[in-house]
């Protein structure tokens, strides 16, 4: 499955009753083909960034169409706020 280099929010870790009030902002998102999600995200603030790592690894060819038949196309859709590094861009110049 996909990866973050985030720590998981400390409010998921603290107790329950903590658990319980974070978990309403933050839900396990992006699964992938053949796995369940793990990475904690809050699709309205947190910001979903594409490095050329993650790129490689994940996207294939296009990146618009690769993305969206690797990842969850219904999660992706809601995410508000998206970064690609620059060198990304760079190829579609």
């Amino acid at each position: 499955g996909l990866h973050s280099d985030c720590p998981i929010p400390s409010l998921l870790l603290a107790c329950r009753e903590s658990f319980s009030v974070a978990s309403k902002a933050y839900t396990r998102s992006f699964s992938s083909l053949g796995a369940v999600p793990q990475i904690y995200f809050n699709l309205q603030l947190d910001t979903l960034h594409i490095d050329h790592e993650s790129y490689c690894e994940y996207i294939c060819d296009d990146i618009f169409d690769g993305i969206l038949d690797y990842f969850c196309r219904d999660e992706l859709a809601k995410v508000e706020n998206l970064s690609l590094h620059e060198s990304l861009l760079e190829c579609y110049d």
